[in-house]
């Protein structure tokens, strides 16, 4: 018989394969018309089950499905020419939500709850292309 933590490492785990089934690999054409791989590994930084991965998990889940629109019509754009990065923002209902792309891949997802204005401060680094 499996015990909570193998039951709960192997939901992590289902999570993390559909997760990355959404993403599948698929290329999204951003707002200059540039291809952005949305990378099946994209989420293997959270395999090894912990509270915060879990946490991030479940609240990036629910705001995947935006990925292509905040890619596509971002109300804010940031260059980061030390990091060689372009930050994506939109703000969805309470929560803003960051897409880092580097040398055309995602690298990064981020979800913030708008009052932690600070956190998104910090994000805002850089050259802003559109605002």
């Amino acid at each position: 018989m499996k015990s909570d933590k193998d039951l709960e490492k192997a939901r992590h785990e289902l999570d993390i394969e559909i997760l990355c089934s959404l993403l599948n690999n698929r290329i999204v054409t951003d707002f200059q018309g540039n291809s952005v791989t949305l990378a099946f590994g994209f989420f293997e930084k959270y395999r090894k089950p912990t509270m915060i991965n879990q946490s991030k998990i479940s609240t990036i889940g629910f705001y995947l499905k935006y990925v292509d629109d905040i890619l596509k019509k971002p109300q804010e754009i940031w260059f980061d020419y030390d990091e060689k990065t372009i930050r994506c923002f939109k703000k969805y209902s309470r929560n803003v939500c960051v897409v880092v792309i580097e040398n055309s891949k995602l690298i990064d997802y981020i979800v913030i709850p708008s009052e932690k204005l600070i956190k998104i401060e910090k994000l805002r680094q850089g050259f802003v292309m559109l605002a």
